[in-house]
């Protein structure tokens, strides 16, 4: 966490995420949450997120993460604290 507050994570999102507009439901949910990042989907079926922001805003980020989109299901989400880039946006792909 820097000194505003703020943290970064890496998320890794497993279960029915490709193919069903998780990355959409992702990118539409960061920037009202006010979110900086990115998402792609990855060749193993997952979906990887890299979010930075405030740290209470993060938690509701992945907690909505968790029940998805309703076309979604989300078996796992792995976190990792990651290093905060300073970004200003979120965005599909990184």
């Amino acid at each position: 966490m820097d000194p505003s507050g703020n943290k970064a994570y890496r998320i890794v999102v497993t279960g029915s995420v490709q193919g069903v507009g998780f990355r959409a439901f992702t990118v539409s949910l960061a920037r009202k949450l006010g979110i900086a990042g990115a998402v792609r989907n990855c060749p193993d079926s997952s979906v990887e997120i890299f979010a930075e922001g405030e740290a209470e805003r993060l938690d509701r980020f992945i907690e909505s993460l968790k029940e998805g989109n309703g076309w979604s299901r989300t078996d796992h989400v792995a976190v990792t604290e990651s290093r905060i880039r300073g970004l200003k946006s979120f965005e599909v792909d990184f």
